[in-house]
C-alpha cells in the first residue's frame, strides 16, 4: 500500500524507541474529521489488555482503506503497528513475482527456513486464489441467482412465443383480408411483433419496478456496485426486449408469409 499522507515504519520504530501508529483514512476521518492525524497521539489495545499498559503513538502516516472482514463489508477503522514494536506469532508476507506464483512456493520457503529452519510456512497461495477464496460465497450464489435467471429467460421466450403463434392462428382470417386489400408482409410482420414487444415491455415494467423494491435483499452479493444500478437495469431491460422480440419473430415471419388465399379459406 502507498501512504496517502506521512511516512513509513522506519528501523528506528523497535521497542525502547518512540512508539507510533499507522492509521487509515477512516479512523482519521472519525476520529479527527476535518483535521490532519499526523502528530496526533492515541492508543491501541485489546480488551484483555489493561488501558494503562497501552502506550500512548504517535500516528505518523494515513494509509489507505482496504478491505478486511469482506469485501461487501464496510471498511472498519485500522491501525498499523511496527512489528518490531509489535510482535505477532502470525505473519503473512506478500510477494510480487515476474513468474507464475505457483512455482514460487518451494523458494520462498526455503527462503525463510534459511532465517529460522524451525518456522513453518502454511498457505502459500498466489493472489488471485486468495480473491477467489474471499468472495466463493457470492460468487456460488451469484452463480445460482444466474441459472434460475436463465431458465426463467427461457420459460418467459417459450410462453410469449405460444402466445403469439396462438394469436397468429386465431386471426389467419384477418391476415388474409389485409394482405388481400393490399398490406404488405412486412406490415403483416411488424404487427405481431409489435403486439408481442409490447406486451414483454409492460412485463418488463413491472418486473423492473419488482426488482428496484426487491434489490436491497441482494445487497449483500454485490461490491463495486450499487443494487439499484441504472446501468445495470438499463442492460437487463433491453436483453429482455430483445429475447421477447426473438421469440415474436419466429411465429410472426410464418403469418407473412402465409397465402391470402389459403387464409380466407380457413374457418
Amino acid at each position: 500500500m502507498r501512504l496517502s499522507a506521512g511516512r513509513e515504519f522506519t528501523d528506528a520504530d523497535r521497542l525502547g524507541g518512540h512508539w507510533v501508529v499507522v492509521v487509515n483514512e477512516t479512523l482519521a476521518k472519525r476520529i479527527w474529521p476535518g483535521e490532519s492525524p499526523l502528530g496526533k497521539f492515541l492508543k491501541q489495545g485489546w480488551p484483555e489488555t489493561p488501558e494503562a499498559d497501552a502506550p500512548w503513538r504517535e500516528v505518523v502516516g494515513i494509509a489507505p482503506d482496504v478491505k478486511l472482514e469482506g469485501v461487501d463489508q464496510d471498511v472498519p477503522m485500522q491501525a498499523y503497528l511496527p512489528l518490531r514494536q509489535a510482535p505477532s506469532r502470525s505473519v503473512a508476507i506478500v510477494a510480487r513475482t515476474s513468474v507464475p506464483p505457483e512455482t514460487l512456493a518451494r523458494a520462498l520457503e526455503t527462503a525463510v527456513q534459511s532465517v529460522e529452519k524451525d518456522l513453518p510456512v502454511t498457505r502459500v497461495l498466489p493472489m488471485a486464489q486468495l480473491m477467489r477464496n474471499a468472495i466463493a460465497r457470492q460468487r456460488l450464489s451469484t452463480v445460482i441467482l444466474g441459472m434460475f435467471a436463465g431458465v426463467a429467460l427461457l420459460l418467459a421466450a417459450v410462453g410469449l412465443y405460444g402466445v403469439v403463434s396462438q394469436s397468429v392462428t386465431e386471426r389467419t382470417r384477418e391476415i388474409g383480408v389485409r394482405m388481400a386489400l393490399g398490406s404488405e408482409r412486412s406490415a403483416v410482420l411488424r404487427l405481431f411483433v409489435f403486439h408481442g414487444v409490447a406486451t414483454a415491455g409492460v412485463g418488463t415494467l413491472m418486473g423492473l419496478a419488482g426488482a428496484f423494491v426487491l434489490s436491497r435483499w441482494l445487497e449483500t452479493l454485490l461490491f463495486g456496485v450499487e443494487p439499484t444500478d441504472p446501468a445495470t437495469f438499463a442492460i437487463v431491460a433491453i436483453v429482455l426486449l430483445l429475447v421477447a422480440a426473438a421469440a415474436c419473430y419466429i411465429p410472426s415471419r410464418r403469418a407473412a408469409r402465409m397465402d391470402p388465399l389459403i387464409a380466407l379459406r380457413t374457418d
